[in-house]
């Protein structure tokens, strides 16, 4: 995403995901269902039961392919999804464009 010209924030799970949105201008969110702590699908009810943070674009970038997860993060509200082994660098921008609502290049402060 950097070599895209996107400014991005990292956090390794959702808790620290939590404080970065904090501490940073969010435009977009990369998340992974599987992580330490506290996992995606928590991450994403607690950002769409926010109301600062209700409408901030999420797009699921995960290896898992459990029904139940996908569905549950589904009905939570994901402007997109990824599977890790099969997306393409340019369907990963086109996903990243659509979420924001935009058609142009680079955009700032992604978390991934």
């Amino acid at each position: 995403m950097e070599k895209a010209g996107y400014d991005t924030v990292r956090a390794a799970n959702g808790w620290e995901a939590l404080i970065k949105l904090d501490q940073n201008d969010i435009d977009l969110v990369l998340l992974d269902l599987a992580m330490p702590g506290m996992d995606g699908a928590t991450l994403l009810r607690i950002l769409r039961n926010d109301n600062r943070r209700r409408n901030l674009p999420v797009v699921l970038v995960t290896a898992m392919r459990d029904v139940d997860q996908f569905n549950r993060a589904s009905q939570l509200g994901v402007n997109g999804c990824l599977l890790k082994a099969s997306f393409t660098a340019p369907q990963l921008f086109d996903t990243v464009k659509t979420a924001l609502g935009s058609d142009s290049g680079a955009g700032t402060g992604m978390m991934n």
